[in-house]
């Protein structure tokens, strides 16, 4: 069995963190970029997983980019988060599907120190579960369902060399 996210560009989205920074975007950084600041986002869409354990050969692209990105900036400290729908069953899987990128990254040179899974099970949705649930039309839920299903690299920090 295969578990398939939508493989699509990479697509760039930010979410609010902190208290006082509520009506505040992040920054963004994308793969391509030569460094990032801390506390930016950078969303993919383009991940794939076997088994949600296991990344996919599909995804070794974007996972190389990952790495590229990290080797560029080699004190960057990154969290990894997956995000999939609030639906029961699918929440566990989340802190999974974290790990296996992470696990992914260190098995190719990365080191773990600079690289955290993120384990809360992705309490930020881009379209809440109320909001879903209140939508006319099936295209509107299945446009909302792929907003919210998606792998998020976060810069957290740096790690002294």
């Amino acid at each position: 069995m295969k578990v398939w996210l939508a493989i699509l560009p990479l697509f760039i989205i930010s979410a609010t963190f902190g208290q006082n920074n509520a009506n505040k975007k992040p920054a963004t950084f994308k793969l391509k970029d030569s460094t990032a600041a801390i506390g930016s986002v950078c969303v993919l869409r383009d991940i794939t997983l076997k088994y949600d354990t296991e990344v996919d050969t599909s995804s070794f692209k974007v996972m190389d980019s990952i790495i590229r990105f990290l080797k560029r900036n080699p004190k960057i400290k990154i969290e990894v988060s997956s995000h999939l729908n609030p639906t029961e069953g699918q929440m566990c899987y989340m802190s999974l599907r974290a790990l296996a990128v992470t696990n992914y990254l260190i098995k190719h040179s990365i080191d773990s120190v600079r690289v955290i899974p993120k384990e809360d099970y992705g309490e930020f949705p881009i379209v809440p579960a109320k909001s879903i649930k209140d939508m006319k039309t099936d295209k509107e839920r299945q446009k909302a369902l792929y907003l919210n299903e998606r792998f998020q690299l976060t810069i957290i920090g740096t790690i002294k060399k």
